[in-house]
């Protein structure tokens, strides 16, 4: 398979993963809000768990099935890396890590982007002579994402 198609797949399986994960837990928020709304005390539902443990399914399904159809090969190094990638994007991009009163996870196009960078660098790490950018790239994302918190 040509190697642009196999970034492109991977980026695809990163983006759709972002948008079904963000889809998943908007939902578990917006079913816990309707339940709680008219209760004065404390409400607790498992609205909240349900979509986590859907998202951890969803990227636990689509992120290896979408880099074996790509054909990200070794699934061994890939998948791993990707499930790690993919992770640390939602966990920095959820709201519930800087305002846990509104801990949407916002479906947007920088969102879903971001969601894809991880997988499609990985896929380009595949090529040669496209290592080291493709890596340099990847680190220089992770160090900004982590000064970009503070």
């Amino acid at each position: 398979m040509w190697e642009p198609v196999r970034t492109a797949g991977a980026a695809a399986t990163g983006a759709l993963t972002g948008a079904a994960v963000s889809g998943a837990w908007n939902w578990g928020l917006g079913e816990d809000a309707k339940v709680c709304k008219d209760e004065p005390g404390v409400c607790l539902t498992y609205y909240p768990l349900y979509a986590l443990v859907l998202a951890v399914a969803i990227v636990a399904v689509l992120v290896p099935v979408g880099l074996w159809v790509s054909r990200i090969h070794p699934l061994g190094v890939s998948v791993p890396l990707c499930l790690l990638l993919m992770a640390y994007v939602l966990l920095c991009s959820g709201d519930w890590l800087q305002d846990p009163g509104t801990p949407a996870l916002q479906l947007t196009w920088p969102f879903v982007l971001t969601c894809a960078i991880g997988p499609a660098l990985v896929a380009t790490a595949r090529v040669r002579r496209l290592q080291v950018p493709a890596l340099s790239a990847l680190g220089i994302l992770i160090v900004v994402s982590l000064f970009a918190r503070a």
